[in-house]
């Protein structure tokens, strides 16, 4: 019989390398802390608050009837053409744009630029950007927003009745929802 070469050979000591982490023994352990809880007082104006958040939730967008132009508050609704150094860039503009006047969303000068602006309006609005704008792509230029005012909604927001209340959620009237908004902002207060 023969005997394969594997089985020829002797066996040798199994040798392998381990890290172990060692914690450090502490003597002594200054164990005491101060902890601080902060209270949160829930009254009637958190809970004013909370009902003028649900007011906007519930609002009803709808078109101006009389003619005028777009003030605070208003939805207008735009198309706009961005113009850089004088060559139209596609990717900046766009259509059917909602932009809520007063909101802060847009530059200033676009805010302040489409103030005023009535259906059928187009105006051209120029900013000459700063060199050192965040953007790279347009600092230093000057940037034309070419922008047509197609339509202006205003938001009619819900009166604080019992109706609204019955509206909003499983309230039996206005008294029911403050009691249960204001438990609500306790619980989220508490938990906090």
């Amino acid at each position: 019989l023969a005997v394969p070469r594997l089985l020829e050979r002797r066996p040798q000591p199994l040798a392998f390398t381990a890290k172990f982490e060692i914690r450090p023994k502490i003597d002594k352990l200054d164990t005491a802390l101060t902890l601080t809880r902060k209270t949160f007082v829930i009254g009637d104006k958190e809970v004013d608050a909370e009902i003028e958040h649900l007011r906007g939730e519930h609002a009803i967008v709808e078109p101006v009837e009389t003619p005028r132009g777009a003030t605070k508050g208003d939805i207008l609704v735009i198309d706009w053409v961005v113009t850089i150094d004088g060559h139209k860039d596609e990717g900046k503009s766009g259509k059917d744009r909602h932009v809520t006047l007063g909101e802060g969303r847009l530059l200033t000068e676009i805010e302040t630029g489409i103030e005023g602006m009535k259906v059928g309006d187009a105006r051209a609005i120029t900013i000459t950007r700063p060199a050192t704008d965040e953007n790279k792509e347009l600092g230093g230029k000057v940037v034309v927003f070419d922008v047509t005012a197609k339509e202006l909604r205003v938001r009619r927001l819900p009166d604080i009745d019992d109706d609204f209340a019955k509206d909003v959620g499983d309230y039996e009237n206005l008294a029911d929802l403050r009691a249960k908004l204001k438990t609500r902002l306790e619980d989220a207060a508490k938990a906090r």
